[in-house]
């Protein structure tokens, strides 16, 4: 349209992937079969996440929101692998316990909370 900035016309706004738990189950799952190739720390290579979207696409040909490209697909992974780490530091805290029913049962108020995040 004729009202469109030129950094409008060259950098249309991208719709953000929204990802369901089976979405995320499905990456998962998929990388998981794929683990051998990226080693102890599980850094995969690009071409595994541009395979995983491929993967996405045909498993979940009705996703929601943007296409879930190979970097949406890294991003993802690294954001799944900081909880995940996340949740084992919290469970090896003293005074912390976890279930994946109720997580770490804390408040921003329990004296064992704010004794861990300082």
């Amino acid at each position: 349209p004729a009202d469109l900035s030129d950094v409008e016309k060259s950098n249309p706004r991208k719709v953000l992937a929204k990802w369901t738990e089976e979405e995320g189950c499905g990456l998962v799952l998929y990388l998981q079969e794929n683990a051998a190739v990226a080693g102890d720390e599980l850094n995969f290579p690009k071409k595994y996440f541009n395979s995983a979207s491929q993967y996405l696409k045909k498993k979940f040909p009705n996703q929601h929101g943007g296409e879930k490209t190979d970097s949406m697909c890294s991003s993802k992974w690294t954001i799944l692998r900081e909880e995940y780490s996340a949740v084992v530091d919290l469970k090896k805290a003293s005074g912390f316990t976890w279930t994946d029913e109720h997580g770490a049962g804390v408040t921003s108020c329990d004296t064992v909370w704010k004794e861990y995040v300082k």
